[in-house]
């Protein structure tokens, strides 16, 4: 029952004392469902929080993916300028201008093939299986990155003291031998960059993984 103090108490606002028996008894009132199913809110909680753990670990998954090709270009660019900087010391003498060139065709293989063994080992998802996974595959990354160095790609067992290779080197069939030959091929056919892209392609092909076709 309403008396006049509490109508009063509400005179300065669009509640009549009607309203509020009504608000009373609707947020009083309990779910009948309840007793049944249980309240929603501990259960939408849950599920709000795992879904949200969910979306961290994509997104975490996500953003180690998307830095294969970042790291990629890393790598492919450090090769390229540690292939450059080992040539003009070891190549670039007189009458021999042309060990710029190479140096920089072997420098960015190197730097390539590293860039995918790294890549890998971050975008492997660290499962069971992953896990193992990214055991070896950064094992052989620290392998690789010591053998493709640039002392030993340009190790005496490679290069005369002229500048010129030691390795055979097949050129193109059907053109004359001189003219087949580029400094591409040369770097391709070196056989520290020969025996990498070999152990990569075997990697990807076990584990049935995705790569350039250019380490083929």
């Amino acid at each position: 029952m309403f008396t006049n103090d509490t109508v009063s108490r509400f005179s300065n606002t669009d509640i009549t004392p009607t309203d509020l028996g009504t608000i009373e008894l609707e947020t009083t009132r309990p779910d009948s469902l309840d007793d049944v199913f249980g309240a929603d809110t501990d259960d939408e909680s849950s599920t709000q929080q795992l879904s949200m753990r969910n979306v961290s670990r994509q997104q975490a998954q996500n953003d180690d993916v998307s830095d294969v090709p970042r790291l990629q270009g890393i790598h492919r660019t450090n090769g390229y300028r540690d292939g450059v900087a080992a040539s003009k010391e070891k190549f670039l003498q007189d009458g021999f201008d042309e060990g710029y060139s190479l140096g920089a065709e072997l420098g960015a293989a190197a730097g390539q093939i590293v860039g995918v063994l790294e890549s890998l080992a971050v975008a492997i998802y660290p499962n069971d299986e992953g896990t193992k996974m990214r055991v070896a595959v950064s094992k052989m990354f620290e392998l690789a990155t010591n053998e493709l160095s640039a002392k030993n790609l340009y190790g005496p067992e490679y290069f005369g003291e002229d500048g010129i290779w030691k390795y055979e080197v097949a050129g193109d069939e059907g053109l004359e031998k001189e003219e087949s030959i580029t400094f591409r091929l040369v770097a391709d056919q070196h056989p520290i960059i020969k025996k990498w892209r070999s152990t990569l392609k075997g990697l990807m092909d076990k584990y049935q993984l995705e790569g350039e076709k250019t380490l083929a």
